[in-house]
């Protein structure tokens, strides 16, 4: 196996009068990984099979942010924005070999995929008496395109390609989220914090298997903290998550 890997990153903070901040940042990378597996082994009738899987992978990526915050009214309020961006180009090769005249067979997947991630949100924060407040709005385009090729080994050695319904696929999701966060200590020692809200999300697959699906989710939290002694924290969290998709759950793969 081998495996090199580059990385360049950069960032810019900026501080103007009036207590506003800007903060940016840039980073590049890019990746290559190639794995080589070599196997002999015999049958019952012990004749030798030669076993070679060899897959490769090269990646680029791309991501941008930035973020302004400023006063506004009775708080602050934060815009960030975020732009990511990969290319995975990988190939998955495997073939046997018989010593007995046998035919070789072979199968090889090969996919070329884009994913990019576009992030706009906003935060609010604000003090009323011992309370902290938090409003947040987010706005997000996440999107995956893939075209994959399935080819196997003929009787001449030359590799063919073979039917792969929902190779070739987009999948798309535009999301949405508001949260209002809610903080207050209700002692010295006990501080309790919360949160409700939700997203609402539209995914779409485009190809062969082209549908679209609605989704809305709530969730939030809440979390109480006591400071039971100087070297002790006891805290308690209820909270419902909502977890990320897995993109390449909706597209055609093959285990070679």
């Amino acid at each position: 196996f081998s495996q090199d890997r580059s990385t360049l990153t950069g960032s810019w903070a900026q501080r103007f009068e009036g207590g506003s901040l800007l903060n940016a940042r840039l980073a590049l990378q890019h990746g290559n990984f190639e794995g080589i597996n070599n196997f002999e082994r015999t049958d019952e009738d012990l004749v030798l099979i030669t076993e070679h899987q060899h897959n490769s992978n090269k990646r680029k990526s791309l991501e941008a942010g930035v973020d302004y915050e400023f006063g506004l009214g009775v708080g602050r309020l934060k815009v960030i924005g975020l732009h990511r961006n990969e290319n995975n180009v990988g190939w998955n090769q495997f073939e046997r070999n018989y010593d007995d005249g046998t035919a070789s067979t072979g199968t090889r997947f090969d996919r070329d995929t884009d994913t990019s991630e576009d992030v706009l949100r906003g935060e609010y924060r604000w003090q009323s008496g011992r309370a902290d407040w938090q409003l947040s709005l987010e706005g997000a385009l996440n999107v995956l395109d893939s075209q994959g090729e399935l080819s196997e080994l003929d009787g001449s050695g030359i590799y063919q390609p073979v039917p792969l319904p929902g190779a070739d696929t987009r999948v798309q999701e535009r999301r949405q989220e508001m949260m209002l966060a809610w903080g207050q200590p209700l002692s010295d020692r006990l501080s309790l914090q919360a949160s409700l809200g939700g997203e609402h999300s539209v995914l779409s697959l485009t190809g062969e298997q082209g549908q679209q699906k609605e989704f809305r989710r709530p969730k939030g939290l809440v979390s109480l903290a006591w400071k039971a002694r100087p070297n002790l924290d006891v805290s308690y969290r209820f909270e419902r998550r909502v977890g990320q998709l897995d993109f390449y759950d909706f597209l055609a793969s093959v285990d070679t």
